[in-house]
This record gives C-alpha cells, sequence and structure tokens, in this order.
C-alpha cells in the first residue's frame, strides 16, 4: 500500500499557513496518521492526504510504500 508523502521541510510550513488544515494535520499527527520519514512525512490519513494535495497543488508528492519502505517520485 502506498500514501503520499511530502519532503519534511516543505510541508509543515505551509500546512501551518490554512488554520483548517493545520487543526487537522495536528489530529492526524495525535492519532500516528502522519508518520516522520527523515526527510520526507507520509500523509497515512487518505481524506487528509487529499485535502493536502486539493490545498497545496504546487507542492512536490512522492509515494510512501508502507511494506518497502521505499520513497518514489509521483507522475502528476
Amino acid at each position: 500500500m502506498t500514501h503520499p508523502a511530502f519532503e519534511s521541510k516543505e510541508i509543515g510550513p505551509q500546512v501551518l499557513a490554512y488554520p483548517d488544515l493545520a487543526d487537522r494535520w495536528r489530529t492526524a499527527a495525535q492519532q500516528g496518521a502522519i508518520k516522520n520519514l527523515g526527510r520526507y512525512t507520509a500523509i497515512l490519513d487518505a481524506d487528509l492526504a487529499s485535502a493536502v494535495r486539493a490545498t497545496l497543488p504546487n507542492l512536490t508528492a512522492y509515494a510512501y510504500d508502507v511494506h518497502g519502505g521505499a520513497i518514489q517520485p509521483t507522475p502528476r
């Protein structure tokens, strides 16, 4: 199974610029639906991932493979 991932240094400040999205992000993090992968941050909650992509369409997304642990660029 794959989930969207974003570069950690980019996603944090971008999400915080949108209060509703930031609240959802904090809740997801408390529930373990945000996974810190060092350079990358994966979003395991599909609804939040969709909201991030819709709100921040220019942010480069990657695919995180849960089973293999690999990060691959996501085609646009």
